[in-house]
């Protein structure tokens, strides 16, 4: 099986009016946080998987494929193979030895309040077919003792998933639900995953790393595997760093975290979306967007809060930062020492937050907090412009290009106006920005019959540094741009309540 590349790239369909086994179609098909269209770069090869779609829903399998990263003009895909799914794409990778591993999982949306017969037939009971890893095409069942404490189900419920190889390890990272017997709800959290290549011992085994975590981004650096998390309670509020270790070290914990970014929040609403996430020899640059907002957010205007202007913006978290120790404000990520110094001004203001009060079942037990924070904006939007969608392209060392979506507020509502990027170097300070001194490109609409425009990578003036840059690595930024579309719609998310 084939199909064009430059379809893949805009997250659209195949041709087709019934789109029996089509990619998913951002134009088409409802928004979902799920992983649906997956990339991998391995040796000179470029790897998708992707979900297949029918209707207005999700089909039965998940298809991979490949093709050499020289004949990408050509846009056709070798098809590997096809692999039953149980209803999501959880994650997707290649391993050193080329083996393309499938992570793949139980469609189940599920309430907050367990149904008849939940706790016993779902929470207490080992069920088939409902976390399946295949390696190569061969399936090993995941939803046993060796990998979870209690049993899996929910898996990706209002969040999303990764999966990621090292030499020797896999890990994963997803969203799941989990029954409480204390209050007797089902909550959300994300799980953290950590076993060897051939899944033959557990490090890690899944249980609730943060909560709730509505995304997730994973890594693999070199030694260990480095996750984000768009968190709005447990550990903390806030944009989280996450270590997953893959040697024991000592006493240490095997999987650390540490807000790297916090804001005024509400209930479940954070007010930052994830971008991407990055390894350098010192650190991690984090590229995310957000709200500029300082004023305490509450019941009453938490749904408002949104439609305020949205940035681009960046933190550089240092490589050492799970030895970092823990200060009593899980606020203040400056003086916690886990991020670099110099890329940008230090901001602290207070606000009065509100979290979640079990004894009125409501939002309303009040919990100031001393915000200190360490931001490098990339943008600086009007109230009608938000910034969504950021992806990191790696050009060189040291040297990305940001991309990322914007859309325009019409009535109470976004809309998709544009695209736009610029190169970036994370290190430095922003008036030392390629950006900064107007290479700046935009990615130019063209009429598509009412629909989404599609979008060219265009430079907004012809300054040369841009268009060299840009001429030199378009391989890179092709490719690049292919990595953003796993998490294509990925902060859409259904508005289920999570209380806790």
């Amino acid at each position: 099986m084939a199909f064009a590349m430059s379809l893949l790239l805009a997250g659209a369909a195949t041709s087709g009016d019934s789109g029996a086994d089509r990619p998913y179609d951002v134009l088409r098909d409802p928004p979902t946080g799920k992983p649906q269209i997956v990339p991998i770069i391995h040796k000179n090869e470029l790897y998708i998987a992707w979900h297949t779609w029918a209707e207005n829903r999700p089909a039965a399998k998940i298809v991979v494929g490949k093709i050499p990263t020289d004949r990408l003009a050509k846009g056709e895909l070798t098809k590997i193979r096809e692999v039953k799914s149980f209803g999501t794409l959880v994650g997707f990778t290649v391993d050193a030895t080329g083996a393309d591993l499938v992570l793949t999982a139980r469609a189940e949306e599920l309430p907050n309040n367990p149904p008849a017969n939940f706790v016993k037939e779902v929470h207490g009971t080992w069920r088939k077919d409902v976390l399946t890893m295949y390696a190569s095409g061969r399936a090993t069942d995941l939803n046993s003792e060796p990998f979870t404490r209690i049993p899996f189900y929910g898996l990706t419920n209002a969040g999303s998933g990764r999966l990621a190889a090292g030499p020797n390890h896999l890990a994963a990272v997803f969203a799941r639900r989990h029954y409480s017997p204390n209050d007797k709800l089902i909550h959300q959290e994300a799980n953290a995953l950590l076993v060897s290549r051939k899944l033959s011992t557990v490090i890690v085994k899944a249980e609730n790393t943060v909560s709730h975590s509505f995304d997730q981004r994973l890594i693999f650096d070199g030694k260990d595997f480095v996750a984000l998390h768009q968190a709005d309670s447990y550990p903390s509020a806030g944009l989280l760093i996450e270590k997953i270790r893959t040697i024991k070290a000592g006493t240490r914990p095997q999987v650390v975290r540490a807000p790297i970014y916090t804001c005024p929040t509400f209930a479940n609403s954070v007010y930052f979306e994830l971008g991407g996430l990055a390894a350098e020899p010192d650190g991690y640059p984090v590229l995310f967007t957000a709200t500029r907002n300082t004023a305490a957010v509450n019941a009453a205007n938490e749904r408002a809060m949104y439609n305020v202007a949205w940035d681009v913006a960046l933190v550089y978290v240092l490589r050492d930062f799970d030895l970092k120790p823990r200060v009593a404000n899980p606020h203040d990520v400056v003086n916690s020492g886990v991020l670099a110094r110099g890329y940008a001004p230090d901001q602290e203001f207070k606000v009065d937050n509100f979290i979640y009060n079990p004894q009125t079942s409501r939002y309303d037990k009040p919990e100031p907090r001393t915000i200190k924070r360490r931001v490098l904006w990339l943008t600086a939007n009007d109230a009608t412009t938000k910034a969504t969608n950021a992806k990191f392209v790696r050009l060189a060392a040291g040297q990305y290009v940001a991309l990322w979506e914007e859309h325009t507020l019409t009535g109470n509502r976004w809309q998709y106006a544009t695209t736009r990027a610029l190169i970036h170097h994370p290190r430095r300070r922003a008036a030392r920005r390629v950006g900064d001194r107007g290479c700046h490109c935009q990615a130019t609409p063209r009429p598509h019959s009412g629909r989404r425009p599609d979008t060219q990578l265009l430079c907004a003036d012809d300054q040369r540094r841009m268009k060299s840059v840009i001429g030199r690595n378009r391989h890179r930024l092709t490719l690049g741009m292919c990595r953003a579309l796993p998490s294509t719609g990925a902060q859409v998310r259904d508005r289920t309540a999570f209380p806790g």
